[in-house]
């Protein structure tokens, strides 16, 4: 099987993108966030960026950003993080 395409992202123009082991993130050129896959069980806050924990089946929006009117340029997944980058900030789901 070979890579599949994000439908969910369609439309938007996608600048960055990254995969970890239980989580994968995007930016878009407007500065949007979007992140999905395992956001934590129930004694982990979420690991993604939404209220809910558990399975993200497809990517979503990150509210707190675009409420917070934040502009995202980068993303990082690894093992156990997910974050965000700004012209001057540094966004963790991790201490």
């Amino acid at each position: 099987m070979g890579p599949i395409k994000v439908k969910a992202l369609d439309g938007r123009k996608v600048i960055n993108a990254s995969a970890g082991d239980y989580t994968s993130a995007a930016c878009t050129e407007d500065g949007e966030c979007y992140t999905w896959g395992y956001g934590g069980g129930p004694f982990h806050k979420s690991a993604l960026g939404h209220e809910q924990k558990g399975i993200q089946a497809t990517p979503k929006r990150v509210e707190y950003f675009t409420k917070e009117k934040i502009s995202i340029s980068s993303v990082s997944c690894g093992n156990s993080h997910t974050g965000a980058v700004t012209d001057s900030m540094f966004y963790s789901d991790r201490h």
